[in-house]
């Protein structure tokens, strides 16, 4: 036995303070026990670490001498040569799935110790909160069908199963299980991750607790869309995707997004997108350059990734993040546009097909970009951010995209106003900037439209223009008497020192937004940027402030 106390062996095993990837977990053996009532499993030794999840029914489980209740809302583990029994008690029958499994920790290496197997000195019970019930089972029914099978690919499959249905139980930022509306949105969740996959209304139900019937009417009513449309969209999506990204064969592609037919795939595409996967990639074969971050926002909403646009960590951290493999040339996006000279020289020797960008460049600037090429400008202050997408997308024939996103748009800011509208009421908002030492009442074009505009949030500071950033004393602030305050608090080291000082006196502790706990940090990006794609982002993290699930 392994009595090392600086092992994680001396933790218990759903430990919050244990360090998850410090440790290797190897399957063992699984065992799926059905029975009716009067079933029962005899008190047993285990060898190994063993998990116990029930997916039906309900029962009693003995471990050592102690008795637990086995549902679908828990699941338990217990330690090598611990005792464990299960009887099932009256109903429709008990369903459990036993996994025996190994965990290893690696040592120091300056010790030269090898890969040693764990056995806890801790004894004892451990519950385990199973916050999605359903997928929770779709994940033993994987685990129990890669098992099933004698293949060497599937034998590694149910390693990786195994690991997948560690982690559901495991993590520990997962919501409870507390209404409709996060049981949904699980099973939305569900199907943006595993939409590879040949998913059925009765899987999605379970994961919703919820009846099929039930879920399909649920579903349409909180998205606005059907869950077979939605599902269709994010298909059709990823494969616009793989299809430009990739050298993939258009069987594999038809494959990865859940499609087993490549000629269905294909009707289907040509009936979604409007044209035929190999049109559509020869559509997308143009090197079309963004010269300026928000018109990055608007070809991206077009399903257009530029071969050319502004990348920065910091200025621009969205699209560095997620699109820097794929773009690729790289221009400066630090600051606004403080390098145009070396951005021109760079598109320049790259030679794009064409060029968009939002007007309003210096003279200067405007001729030598022309002298590259065909520029198409976008109007900054004369359209609004959707005439401005149409715009975009006439001019790079792809107006059939902007409808559909769009149409997708609308769906999802109906579906957040109203989850919002019980939880926000009336209350007023009031969006403060710090910088420095200095509180500012700010707003800009796309909070006007957004926040204000779509989402119909409640200003509590009247000002007649959509954009303004005007100076505020504390004593202003709570004369202003806002419901609730969201705070833009900018990221440098003489404003992070004032805001602490602010925050512990006694005059921001006294706000009434303060002591009733409804002030939100938000971050300048996505909130300053007026785009398609930063306007949906701020949708989403409007929903995920209010409704409480705060990072």
């Amino acid at each position: 036995m392994n009595t090392n106390t600086n092992t994680i062996a001396q933790q218990p095993l759903w430990s919050n303070e244990m360090d998850w990837t410090a440790a290797l977990y190897k399957l063992r053996h699984v065992e799926h026990v059905k029975g009716e009532h009067g079933f029962s499993l005899r008190q047993q030794l285990s060898f190994s670490y063993l998990l116990i999840v029930a997916t039906h029914g309900k029962g009693t489980l003995t471990l050592d001498t102690g008795e637990h209740r086995l549902s679908g809302a828990t699941a338990y583990w217990c330690s090598p040569e611990q005792t464990f029994g299960i009887k099932a008690e009256d109903g429709d029958g008990l369903e459990v799935y036993l996994f025996h499994f190994d965990m290893y920790i690696e040592p120091s290496v300056s010790k030269g110790e090898r890969l040693l197997h764990l056995i806890e000195e801790k004894r004892g019970e451990q519950e385990i909160a199973v916050h999605s019930p359903g997928e929770t089972a779709m994940l033993c029914e994987a685990v129990m069908d890669s098992y099933a099978s004698e293949q060497r690919a599937e034998r590694f499959r149910r390693q990786i199963a195994f690991q997948e249905l560690l982690y559901e139980l495991m993590k520990e930022d997962a919501p409870p299980a507390d209404g409709a509306n996060s049981a949904m949105d699980r099973a939305k969740e569900h199907m943006e991750r595993h939409y590879g996959d040949s998913l059925t209304i009765d899987q999605l139900g379970k994961i919703a607790g919820v009846s099929p019937k039930y879920f399909v009417e649920l579903f349409k009513k909180l998205y606005g869309i059907s869950a077979i449309d939605y599902l269709t969209e994010l298909r059709m999506n990823k494969a616009k995707q793989y299809l430009i990204q990739s050298n993939a064969r258009l069987r594999d592609i038809a494959h990865q997004v859940g499609y087993q037919d490549e000629f269905y795939f294909s009707r289907k595409f040509k009936q979604q997108v409007g044209v035929s996967p190999s049109v559509y990639v020869k559509k997308r074969q143009r090197k079309i350059a963004a010269y300026g971050a928000w018109t990055t926002g608007h070809l991206l909403a077009l399903n257009i990734i530029p071969y050319a646009a502004p990348l920065h960590p910091k200025w621009t951290a969205y699209y560095h993040n997620k699109y820097r493999n794929e773009i690729p040339v790289h221009l400066s996006a630090f600051k606004i546009n403080e390098h145009w000279e070396a951005n021109i020289e760079k598109l320049r020797q790259s030679v794009p097909d064409m060029i968009v960008s939002m007007d309003g460049l210096h003279p200067e600037e405007r001729e030598r970009l022309e002298q590259i090429g065909h520029v198409h400008y976008v109007p900054q202050a004369d359209l609004n951010w959707r005439q401005q997408l149409k715009l975009t997308a006439d001019y790079v024939g792809e107006a059939k995209e902007a409808d559909e996103w769009l149409s997708s748009f609308d769906r999802q800011v109906h579906s957040v106003r109203e989850r919002l509208r019980p939880i926000v009421h009336n209350d007023s908002f009031l969006i403060v900037k710090i910088h420095k030492g200095q509180l500012y009442a700010y707003c800009n074009r796309g909070i006007t439209d957004i926040f204000y505009g779509e989402l119909q949030m409640k200003p509590a500071y009247a000002y007649a223009s959509s954009a303004y950033s005007h100076k505020l004393t504390i004593e202003q602030l709570r004369m202003l008497q806002p419901d609730r305050l969201i705070l833009n608090i900018c990221h440098e080291s003489e404003t992070l020192a004032a805001w602490q000082q602010l925050r512990d006196s006694m005059e921001w502790q006294e706000l009434e937004a303060v002591r009733s706990q409804k002030t939100y940090v938000i971050d300048s990006d996505p909130w300053r940027e007026y785009s398609p794609i930063a306007h949906g982002r701020m949708v989403e993290d409007t929903l995920r402030l209010l409704s409480g699930n705060r990072p």
